[in-house]
C-alpha cells in the first residue's frame, strides 16, 4: 500500500423517492449520473499538489458505490488526512456515511471536511459525523497547514477556519488556547421558529485565515481526477459577491475578487490545450465582468488567440455590461446567463437584490434587446420562487416571461431553499410574520439542515416546484437548451457529448 499526504473525496449526491423532494430545475429522475468536477476540492487538492504533497481524488459518482470504492482505497492508500468535501445539502448524508465508514477503515488518519453547506452548519456536523475537524469558508491556506500539522511542522492553534471538539483540542494540548472559543449553533424547532445553543463541548478557531489571491493559485490539475475527460472542463474567473441577495450563501462573506486578464488567459490556454476549441467553456463566476477594463482585456484576449472561442456564463445585471457585451459576444459567448431573479419590484424589494428595483428591471430588459440583435446569441434568464411571492409578483414574472416567449432560450427557475448563516435563514421568524412563509420540516430536510420554503400564505413550496417545472419545459427543447446544459450529459472517453446522449437528456427532463 501506498502512503499519501492527503485523499480527497468527492461525494455523490443523494436521491429521495419522497414527493416532497423536487428541487425544480436540478432535480433529475433518472439513475445516469454526469461526472462534474467540485470546484472547491479540485482547487485545493491541486494547490496543496502544487506544494509538493502526495495528493489522490475519489470521486464517488453513485451512492451504491460508497463502500466498494471505500474498500478499494483502503486496499491502495494509508492517507495522513482524508477530506471530503460537502458543499451542496443533496451531499451531507453520503458524506455523513462516508465519514463513518472511514472511521472504522481509516483510524489512523485524520478526517476533515469541508465545503459551503458542511462548513455552514459546523456545529450540527460535528455532532452528526465522524470528522476531526470541518473547515469553513475557502481551505487553501487552512488545509495546507493542516498537513503540516499532520507532519509536526504547525501547531493545531496556528490554523484558522477550522471546527473541532473539545475532546480533540486536549489531546492536541491546545484546549486552553486563547485561539479558540464556543460558538453558537442555530437550527429550526419547528416550520417557523429556530433555536439557538452554544455546545459547551464544540470550539473553533477565534482567526480567519487570508483569502488567496486568484491570481497565485495553480492551474487546475484536472488529471487528479480518473478519466478527467468525461468531466466538462470549466475556467474561473471570479469568486466570491459584492451582493447582498439575501438568499445567498455568497453574500455572508463579501470576498469578491477576480483573476487578472493576463492571469486569466494563460489559464484558458492550458485549459484548451487538454480539451481543445470544440467544447463549450463555462467560465465560473458569481459575477462576471466587475472590473471593466480587465475584462475588456480578458475578451479581446480571446478574439487574438482563437478568434471566436464557445464559452458561456451567468453575470449580474447591474455589472456595466454595456461597456463590453458587443465584446462579450464577439469572443464566443453562445448564452448568456442573466440573473435576474424576479421581473418584481415587490420581491426584488425583498430579496434585496438591488436598492433600484425599477432602474434594474429596465436594465434588464436592455440587455435582452441587445442580446436579440444579435441574431444567435442565447438567452438564459434564472428566476426564484421567492419568499412573499404574491398573484401579483406571479403576475409580473410571467408577464415579463411572455413578453420575451419567442427569444428566450431557458429559463431555470428554482424555488428558494432555505441555508444556514444566510440573511433568510437568520431573518425567517420576520418572514412568518409578514408573509405567512414557513419551512418545509420532515425527516428528508431535518436530516440535512437545509429547508425548502413554502413562501407565503398563498403558495407552497410544492406550488413553486411545479410551477417551476412547467415554466422550463416550455424551453427545453430550444435550439439553445442543450448548450446550457451540456455539463449534465455524460461523456464519453474522449470528452464528447453524443447526440444521443443528448436526446435521452432532454426526454428524461420532458417526461420528469
Amino acid at each position: 500500500m501506498e502512503h499519501i499526504d492527503v485523499l480527497f473525496i468527492d461525494p455523490p449526491m443523494k436521491r429521495f423517492d419522497d414527493d416532497t423532494f423536487l428541487y425544480g430545475n436540478l432535480y433529475q429522475s433518472d439513475d445516469k449520473r454526469s461526472k462534474v468536477f467540485n470546484p472547491g476540492l479540485l482547487s485545493i487538492a491541486s494547490y496543496i499538489y502544487e506544494e509538493g504533497y502526495s495528493v489522490k481524488i475519489l470521486h464517488i459518482v453513485n451512492e451504491e458505490d460508497i463502500s466498494i470504492l471505500l474498500h478499494e482505497a483502503q486496499c491502495k492508500w494509508i492517507p495522513a488526512i482524508i477530506a471530503v468535501s460537502c458543499s451542496y445539502m443533496h451531499t451531507y448524508l453520503p458524506t455523513l456515511e462516508i465519514s463513518k465508514q472511514l472511521a472504522e477503515q481509516f483510524p489512523q488518519s485524520l478526517l476533515v471536511a469541508g465545503g459551503q453547506h458542511i462548513g455552514d452548519i459546523a456545529g450540527i456536523a460535528l455532532d452528526e459525523t465522524a470528522f476531526d475537524i470541518i473547515i469553513q469558508g475557502e481551505g487553501e491556506y487552512s488545509f495546507r497547514k493542516l498537513v503540516e500539522f499532520t507532519k509536526n511542522k504547525c501547531s493545531l492553534d496556528s490554523i484558522g477556519n477550522i471546527f473541532l471538539r473539545e475532546e480533540f483540542a486536549k489531546k492536541h494540548g491546545v484546549f486552553d488556547s486563547k485561539h479558540f472559543s464556543r460558538f453558537e449553533v442555530c437550527d429550526f424547532l419547528n416550520e417557523s421558529m429556530q433555536f439557538r445553543y452554544t455546545p459547551k463541548h464544540l470550539l473553533k478557531s477565534n482567526f480567519t485565515e487570508p483569502l488567496m489571491p486568484l491570481d497565485d493559485m495553480p492551474f487546475l490539475h484536472y488529471e487528479l481526477y480518473d478519466k478527467y475527460m468525461e468531466y466538462p472542463p470549466y475556467l474561473e474567473e471570479s469568486r466570491g459577491c459584492y451582493g447582498n441577495c439575501r438568499y445567498c450563501v455568497s453574500a455572508v462573506c463579501h470576498t469578491y475578487r477576480y483573476k487578472t486578464a493576463e492571469r486569466f488567459l494563460a489559464e484558458l490556454d492550458y485549459v484548451v490545450s487538454i480539451y481543445g476549441t470544440d467544447v463549450v467553456y463555462p467560465f465560473t463566476a458569481a459575477n462576471l465582468g466587475v472590473n471593466v477594463k480587465n475584462t475588456i482585456r480578458i475578451f479581446e484576449g480571446i478574439i487574438q488567440r482563437y478568434g471566436s472561442l464557445k464559452w458561456v456564463s451567468e453575470f449580474r445585471l447591474d455589472v456595466n455590461w454595456e461597456k463590453y457585451i458587443d465584446l462579450m459576444y464577439k469572443s464566443g459567448c453562445v448564452s448568456f446567463g442573466i440573473g435576474l431573479e424576479s421581473a418584481s419590484e415587490e420581491i426584488l424589494k425583498i430579496m434585496d437584490k438591488t436598492k433600484n428595483p425599477s432602474m434594474y428591471l429596465k436594465k434588464a430588459e436592455k440587455l435582452i434587446e441587445k442580446i436579440i440583435s444579435f441574431g444567435n446569441a442565447y438567452i438564459h434568464l434564472n428566476f426564484m420562487f421567492y419568499i412573499g411571492e404574491s398573484p401579483n409578483s406571479m403576475a409580473d414574472n410571467m408577464g415579463f416571461i411572455a413578453k420575451y416567449f419567442k427569444d428566450i432560450s431557458i429559463v431555470h427557475y428554482s424555488p428558494i431553499i432555505l441555508y444556514a448563516g444566510t440573511a433568510a435563514w437568520n431573518n425567517f421568524e420576520d418572514y412568518h410574520k409578514k408573509y405567512g412563509a414557513t419551512i418545509v420540516k420532515n425527516s428528508v430536510y431535518d436530516s440535512m439542515h437545509a429547508y425548502p420554503v413554502n413562501v407565503s400564505y398563498l403558495y407552497t413550496y410544492k406550488d413553486g416546484c411545479y410551477f417551476s417545472r412547467i415554466v422550463e419545459k416550455m424551453f427545453i427543447e430550444t435550439e439553445g437548451y442543450m448548450v446550457n446544459h451540456e455539463t449534465r450529459v455524460s461523456r464519453d472517453v474522449k470528452g464528447q457529448v453524443t447526440e444521443e446522449a443528448k436526446q435521452a437528456y432532454i426526454k428524461r427532463m420532458m417526461e420528469n
